[in-house]
């Protein structure tokens, strides 16, 4: 068995773990970066005009690009990560090659946010898959509704990349930290919590614009080892929602109990799945019990936060949260189809 995934190359790209994991299991698997091609074509002002008046100019050296590959590496598999760079035409003739499609879309396939989300390619390309792989069950109901594809929940994970961690830090903060990017609900969500006297530490892109508040320092996005050390050591891993994740989860979902991290997520049919409430994670309903659950773990002796610690991190293992574990079942599956 052969794949191609279309995706991006960058260092907190969910495809890069497949790819890894996949390979390790026997399965030849490539990766054209998409996304890599377009962000390097889009980058100066001047690049940004000429795709304004010449959009199809980089897209269309993008699908001629994988359209070559497919025709070197002769895959039986080609498994699109969102493609926003993939015409629904170039799937359509490989679709003709007797290939199988699978998308996977880490947002929402038909719903977007931002414009980062998704696009008519995106949208339009829906009903060409063989099959769709989501991480929320909602979006799989839809997509069973709307298209005759295949659907398969396919959860987040984590994924250490050669780090071996215990459950507890070397040293503790006792905190709260949020990682991840602005919006409007999360950047209320902080700055009510700065305003009821929390000290926050945020860690992400293009915060200095929407939080002024003296107890939330701001620092720059964290990946790699940086990334599983800060979800480790503070007492309060804050996870907000993207409106595309209600009553789902997301990739903070796993990551952050997979290091022995102590979780403040929304609560959702999901979340409860996956985590037992005040013993492995907490699972907050709104802003006035977000802030109680905050003073409550803050107060924790460090014994019962230790305790949750491990508790987490423990789940994670049993119940094979890890992408390695996703590749291991996703093999299987693909395996079925080819």
């Amino acid at each position: 068995m052969r794949i191609l995934i279309s995706g991006s190359s960058d260092i907190w790209a969910i495809e890069n773990h497949y790819c890894k994991h996949l390979n390790e299991l026997g399965v030849k698997t490539f990766l054209f970066p998409a996304g890599n091609i377009f962000r390097k074509k889009y980058n100066t002002i001047g690049q940004k005009i000429i795709h304004k008046i010449y959009p199809k100019l980089i897209l269309d050296e993008i699908n001629n690009k994988l359209l070559d590959e497919i025709s070197i590496i002769n895959p039986d598999i080609v498994w699109v990560f969102k493609g926003m760079e993939i015409y629904p035409k170039t799937l359509l003739e490989i679709r003709k090659k007797g290939i199988f499609l699978i998308n996977y879309n880490p947002d929402h396939p038909f719903s977007f946010a931002h414009k980062g989300s998704g696009n008519a390619n995106v949208k339009n390309s829906l009903s060409i898959y063989h099959l769709h792989l989501s991480y929320s069950k909602n979006i799989i109901n839809e997509l069973a509704k709307i298209y005759s594809a295949d659907v398969l929940f396919l959860p987040f994970g984590y994924d250490h990349t050669g780090n071996v961690y215990d459950f507890l830090p070397s040293e503790e903060i006792n905190k709260i930290a949020f990682v991840g990017n602005p919006d409007a609900n999360r950047t209320k969500i902080l700055n009510n919590l700065a305003s009821n006297g929390y000290s926050i530490d945020v860690f992400g892109n293009g915060w200095a614009k929407y939080v002024k508040a003296q107890n939330i320092k701001i620092n720059d996005p964290i990946y790699g080892p940086e990334l599983w050390e800060t979800l480790q050591k503070y007492r309060i891993q804050l996870n907000i929602f993207r409106p595309h994740n209600l009553n789902s989860h997301n990739m903070r979902t796993f990551e952050v109990p997979s290091v022995g991290g102590i979780m403040l997520a929304p609560a959702s049919e999901e979340h409860f799945q996956f985590f037992e409430d005040n013993k492995e994670a907490f699972f907050y309903r709104n802003e006035d019990e977000l802030m109680k659950i905050c003073e409550k773990i803050l107060s924790l002796p460090k014994a019962e936060a230790n305790k949750i610690r491990k508790a987490a991190h423990l789940r994670c293992i049993a119940s094979k949260y890890s992408y390695l574990d996703r590749s291991e079942y996703l093999k299987s599956i693909f395996e079925n189809y080819i």
